[in-house]
């Protein structure tokens, strides 16, 4: 009896493993299973069903809910990734026979662009005699994952002018370590370097780092020249940078403290070996030169200022003709307002004449002279007085104004007349 109620529990179990989907979950792994996963690096989703056998099983993927087509039915599914590849994963179970279904977990993917490390170098400079022990430090994000290293040197690589190095490995690109730093014995001169880093299978690479340069106040058999020798500072209408060497091809160099890399071509004018700087940076920075076969020249590290701006500049001549013509409109509108005010004044003085002249009746001045001889204060002095009777008569007819009849004005003149011994 009890071994009857076994197998009525064992069949009931296996219905509802078949029929029901619940029984047991569906498992999603993702390998590499890293904390960041970059853009072009491979991945591996794998569904797995806790099952005796696989037989009879298909499978699908999805991700944020939508069927992914570039799989197939494996329980397997691999694919390189690109930055629209981040979401939410999971798969789904078909067993073919009996229609059960089973859904996974989820599984989460964040994809970031593809890193670039970041290399430093310690000293950055080398004084003239100096042999030094160099560091090259390679980080990358997420540099505990897996990375392995390696570093190159750049080599000035110079085609009809053109701006670009290629790089030679360490000691082969077989040999990468796990090791983030890199130990340069006895080093003396001007270089350039770059590191990379890799990990996975299959292999997966970083981008090259940017270009970290050591500069040597060294000079050896090529060498960099300012004109003129003046110092740390220069005008860039009077600076020249000459590459002397055992050389046909040459370019000069410059890098900023902003990090940029140019060559003459960009702010300068270059004549065979020597290149004349026309558009300075009013800032620090290391010139040095290149040559065809691949070196580097010592360095220099100097201030290039533009020239001081000549007075008759084009804003100058502007702001002192506005002024000007500023000050004439005000000139001339004060012209008119005095114009005005004379018209105005004039105008006044014509009314108030006619007024009076319409208020008094017209009169004839009528003089009779009289003429009188006096002996005053003595006979050595003569005195002549005229004595002017005016009399003003009114000369309209038919009206009399008892005014005009008062109105007399005696105007007395006296004339002095002096006579000589």
């Amino acid at each position: 009896m009890g071994h009857t109620w076994l197998c009525v529990l064992g069949l009931f179990s296996l219905n509802t493993l078949f029929h029901g989907g619940q029984a047991e979950d569906a498992v999603l792994t993702l390998k590499p299973n890293w904390p960041t996963l970059f853009t072009e690096e491979s991945v591996t989703f794998t569904c797995d069903i806790r099952e005796v056998t696989d037989d009879g099983w298909s499978y699908t993927f999805s991700r944020n809910g939508q069927q992914l087509d570039s799989c197939s039915t494996n329980k397997s599914c691999s694919f390189k990734i690109m930055k629209n590849c981040s979401g939410e994963y999971h798969c789904t179970g078909h067993h073919l026979s009996t229609n059960v279904s089973k859904k996974s977990n989820n599984v989460t993917l964040n994809v970031s662009d593809k890193p670039r490390p970041v290399l430093t170098v310690s000293p950055l400079w080398l004084s003239p005699g100096d042999s030094v022990t160099l560091k090259l430090n390679c980080s990358v994000e997420d540099s505990s994952a897996g990375w392995r290293f390696n570093w190159f040197k750049s080599v000035p690589k110079l085609l009809n002018n053109s701006f670009s190095y290629k790089y030679e490995p360490r000691s082969g690109y077989s040999n990468w370590t796990k090791e983030d730093f890199y130990i340069v014995h006895e080093w003396k001169h001007t270089a350039g370097y770059k590191c990379r880093a890799r990990r996975g299978d299959p292999v997966y690479y970083t981008a090259y780092s940017k270009n970290t340069f050591v500069w040597s106040k060294n000079v050896h058999s090529l060498s960099v020249k300012v004109s003129p020798d003046g110092g740390p500072q220069y005008l860039s209408d009077s600076v020249s940078l000459s590459c002397e060497g055992n050389s046909t091809q040459w370019r000069v160099m410059r890098f900023t403290k902003a990090g940029h890399l140019s060559n003459c071509s960009e702010w300068g004018s270059m004549n065979g070996s020597t290149c004349k700087i026309l558009k300075p940076t009013n800032k620090a920075a290391v010139y040095w030169c290149e040559s065809g076969s691949g070196q580097f020249s010592n360095a220099v590290n100097m201030t290039v200022q533009r020239p001081p701006q000549e007075s008759s500049s084009f804003l100058m001549p502007l702001i002192v003709g506005l002024l000007c013509g500023i000050l004439l409109i005000i000139l001339l509108l004060l012209l008119c307002y005095c114009i005005k005010s004379k018209d105005s004044y004039f105008s006044r003085c014509t009314q108030s004449q006619r007024t009076n002249q319409g208020s008094v009746p017209d009169q004839v001045v009528e003089t009779q002279p009289k003429e009188h001889s006096s002996h005053l204060h003595g006979a050595d002095e003569s005195h002549d007085v005229t004595y002017s009777l005016i009399q003003l008569k009114n000369i309209n007819k038919g009206q009399s104004s008892p005014a005009a009849k008062e109105e007399t004005v005696y105007s007395e003149v006296q004339l002095r007349t002096s006579f000589g011994p």
